[in-house]
């Protein structure tokens, strides 16, 4: 489960066309809190429900 995802920066990094396609690629600096819950007992199995994880 993702939770307080927050997107601090983001841009088009690169751009490619094809004949039936556009590619983008898009740079995101973030922050979540992320975690795994166990659906039975409520306890958290990996991650945290308090802590933010950075992703770029």
């Amino acid at each position: 489960m993702m939770e307080k995802i927050y997107v601090r920066n983001s841009y088009l990094y690169k751009l490619v066309r094809d004949n039936e396609y556009d590619h983008l690629m898009v740079y995101a600096d973030i922050s979540a809190r992320d975690h795994i819950i166990d659906e039975k007992t409520k306890q958290v199995l990996l991650g945290s429900k308090t802590k933010n994880k950075n992703m770029k």
